[in-house]
């Protein structure tokens, strides 16, 4: 198994409160890993170190062999060109319009664009996700669930090699779930490294290679999926009982579009 990240001994504390514990931790490249754990966990702050936003306070960090904590501020902006971020909360700029959220990585990381490229290629997105609104409205103009599909066009609009999502498709309808679970699947294919938070059943039975469960700050185990869903750990039977009870059930639909 190829590694893209590679956590030692990782701690990290907010407020003198201890959120992260002894995390060690390797993330397969080219894969779909999934964190799972009961609410308040630390799974979203785990996914944050692990996608820079967030410095351990203690620990070690690698990205494919190299000392991520050491990164020059140049090395950085390359690691972000290169990688997306999904947000829970979806955290769109409320003072600009859709259009200019979603343009933001374009002008900032690829500056050669010209504002016709940029259009054409947000255009693109959200006609093929099938966005209807106008894209010249605020963020407050949508509903919780439309300003994650706008969070996540804007993560994945430079085609990342690397996307983080923390719960893609929570709050989101069916039409624009089935059109992300879609091009997560066409991102898996081509290689692409994903690594999310996530309870979903769909996504998780559907896309998940590697499973991570976390509880209380630490992580209970990591592996394979088709290895950790069979461990007897009553906190990951539990964690997994929902997703496994599940996967016989899925939206017919949503699976042959899957598969096309």
């Amino acid at each position: 198994m190829d590694t893209i990240f590679e956590l030692k001994d990782i701690y990290f504390y907010s407020e003198d409160f201890e959120i992260l514990t002894d995390i060690n931790l390797t993330i397969p490249k080219g894969k779909c890993t999934i964190i799972m754990g009961s609410s308040g966990c630390g799974k979203s702050t785990l996914l944050k170190v692990i996608a820079g936003i967030y410095p351990p306070d203690l620990g070690k960090m690698y990205l494919e062999g190299k000392n991520f904590l050491n990164f020059s501020y140049k090395e950085l902006t390359e690691f972000r060109k290169k990688s997306g971020f999904v947000f829970q909360d979806s955290a769109l700029w409320e003072n600009t319009t859709i259009y200019d959220n979603i343009a933001l990585p374009l002008k900032f990381h690829f500056r050669n664009l010209t504002d016709d490229q940029i259009k054409e290629k947000i255009l693109y997105l959200i006609n093929y996700i099938g966005f209807t609104d106008s894209i010249r409205l605020r963020p407050a103009r949508l509903s919780v669930g439309e300003q994650k599909v706008i969070s996540y066009i804007r993560a994945t609009i430079s085609d990342p090699e690397i996307l983080f999502m923390d719960e893609p498709v929570q709050a989101m309808d069916n039409q624009f779930t089935k059109k992300i679970m879609q091009l997560l699947r066409t991102m898996k294919e081509k290689g692409n490294t994903l690594v999310a938070v996530s309870q979903d059943t769909n996504l998780v039975s559907l896309l998940a290679d590697y499973l991570v469960i976390v509880r209380k700050g630490r992580i209970v185990i990591e592996g394979d999926f088709n290895i950790v869903k069979q461990s007897n750990e009553p906190y990951v039977k539990d964690i997994l009982s929902k997703v496994l009870g599940e996967a016989a059930s899925f939206d017919t639909e949503l699976l042959d579009l899957l598969n096309e």
